[in-house]
Order: C-alpha cells, then structure tokens, then sequence
C-alpha cells in the first residue's frame, strides 16, 4: 500500500526524468575514500615518502594528520571521514536496490547525508586555515568531493522536492527492508572504524616501544658513563630490605615533605621488599648534607637515585632496574 501511495504521487513527466546518478555518486565517493586512505597511510608510514607526494604542492599532509586536531576521542579524523564514505555508499546502493521504482528517495537520502559531510568540512577547513594554519592536499581532496556531493545533492533536491512528500519519507523508514539497510550501513561503518583504529592502536603502540627502548638505552648509557661514589649507611639513614644479603644497592636523597620524594619511596620500596635478595634501599636526606657535598655528588633535585654508587637518572624507565632486581640465586 505504501509503495503505490508513493509512486501515485509521481505524474507522467516526472516518472520520465532521469534516476539518480548513483555511478557518478559511486565514483566520487570511491575517490574520498582514496583520499582518506591516503591520509591514513600517512599515519603508518615512518619514512616520510607518502609525504612527498603533498610537499610537491606545498603542503604538509602528515603534520596535519598528527596535529592535536588529527584525531577525536582517539579515533583519527581520516578513519572518521572513511567511516562517512562507507555508511554512505552503502545506504545508497542499499536503498537503489530496494527502492528503485522510487529514485526520489535517494535524493533526499544524498541530500541530507552530503550536507551533513559539506559541514565537517567546512569546520575542519576553519581548523585548518585559521587554528593550525597549515594546508593539506589531501584533506582539501576530500572536502572538494564533499563540496561536489552536497552540490549535486542540492541541483536534485531543488529539482525532485515536489516528488516526494514527508508521508513517504516516514514510511520509507518504517519499511524493514529500508531499516535494514540502514542498519547493515552503519554495521559496516563502524566495523571499517573498528579495524582501522585497532591497525591505528597496534601501530601507535609499536611506536611508544620503540621510544621506550630507545629511552632505555639512551639511560643505560648514562648510568654507565656517570662517576662512581661509595655510600656508607650512617645512623640517620633509613634502611629498607636485607643490606646483609643483597648484592645490589640503591640510594636515595630525599628531602621532607616532598611528595616526589614519598612517590618515589613507595615504589622503590615495593620493589626491594619483592625482591629482597637482590636489592637493599637506603634513603638519605638531604639535610644531613652540607650544599658542597650535595654538589659533588650531583645531588641538584631531590629525589636523586643512586645504584650500586652510580648515579641512576633513568630509574623509572621500564626495565631499567631489572638487572639489579634479578635474584643471583646465591
């Protein structure tokens, strides 16, 4: 009954006109999802070649993409924009097939789907021109195909409003096969986000490795290259673990009420009372210690960490204190 209420709504001359351009709408949007590709790409790539290809038109793509506007609540903004290609082409071609007696229809659906994306690009062109004042080839690439899309959406919708009245509208909606459509578009949307930010987490995550091995060899270097002091334990000091039994010694300078201080106690602490046999603690404070001596021994801030007499700046690296945490077995 629906589908006859709709379609008795059309004349002769407007059965007649064309249907809607889905193969040109296709192929814009296959484009947009290039260019998001592209600029997802350029979040993996590490050598800066995928760069080039923007810096011969004077653009920077990758500090765009890695800009503080690069991503929104963890997702970037490239995967968003090819999520937004993928709920699209999927509700058009969903709808086409279900209703194609009824091409209408798929205008008002282009119609409000382009403005919607004619609107982020609109902002994300005032991010880029006005707040980060840098230009990317590819980001203009993808709001010119959304410029494009909302153009076309807007010639048939002036054109074609008279077809279809809001009547038809809700009941397209109401349809399960419609429902369905836009259930199985948004399911594929969010399944592309889903792998895309899950590439984009793995890839992120291999990189913080990377740093932190890097980090921890620069601190190794340190430590290896810094002056040895030999530490007596005087009877201010405080001592935690077994000194008779550990092979290993960490030094700490500490100052009163100093909440960096008492972080740094804690967790150092934890860590000899797990492994005992390995490594005692002895904190030192700082007021025992004329300001010459605290300058020999390098003692600028406070906490300082000293391990078996060297001073230690990389202490809280992860894997730093694992070679002095190992049990000898002794």
């Amino acid at each position: 009954m629906f589908r006859m209420n709709c379609e008795s709504s059309m004349t002769s001359d407007e059965k007649t006109e064309p249907v809607f351009p889905l193969v040109r709408t296709t192929a814009l949007i296959c484009v947009g999802i290039g260019f998001c590709l592209f600029l997802i790409y350029l979040n993996y790539s590490s050598s800066g070649e995928a760069g080039r290809f923007c810096a011969i038109f004077g653009t920077d793509c990758a500090a765009v993409t890695r800009s503080a506007f690069g991503s929104f609540g963890g997702i970037s903004t490239a995967t968003i924009g090819l999520r937004y290609y993928i709920f699209q082409l999927s509700i058009l071609i969903g709808l086409f097939r279900i209703r194609a007696e009824a091409p209408e229809l798929l205008v008002y659906a282009a119609f409000w789907i382009s403005a919607a994306g004619l609107a982020f690009s609109l902002l994300f062109v005032y991010l880029l021109q006005v707040v980060l004042q840098q230009s990317c080839l590819a980001c203009y690439g993808v709001h010119f195909i959304n410029a494009i899309l909302f153009g076309q959406g807007l010639i048939l919708f002036v054109r074609d409003r008279r077809v279809a009245d809001g009547q038809c509208l809700t009941g397209l909606f109401r349809e399960p096969k419609s429902l369905a459509v836009f259930v199985i578009s948004l399911l594929a949307a969010l399944n592309v986000t889903f792998g895309a930010s899950f590439l984009e987490a793995r890839r992120e995550l291999a990189a913080e490795r990377g740093k932190l091995q890097q980090n921890l060899q620069y601190y190794k270097y340190l430590y290896a290259m810094s002056e040895y002091h030999e530490f007596e334990i005087e009877p201010a000091d405080i001592v935690v673990g077994e000194k008779g039994i550990a092979i290993h010694q960490i030094v700490m300078f500490y100052k009163e009420r100093c909440d960096h201080c008492r972080a740094a106690e804690e967790k150092l602490s934890a860590i000899v009372e797990k492994n005992d046999l390995a490594v005692y603690l002895v904190l030192k404070n700082v007021k025992h210690f004329t300001p010459r001596q605290l300058d020999t021994l390098g003692v600028g801030k406070t906490p300082t960490i000293y391990i078996d007499g060297k001073k230690a700046a990389g202490w809280e690296v992860p894997g730093f204190l694992n070679e002095f945490t190992r049990d000898c077995g002794c």
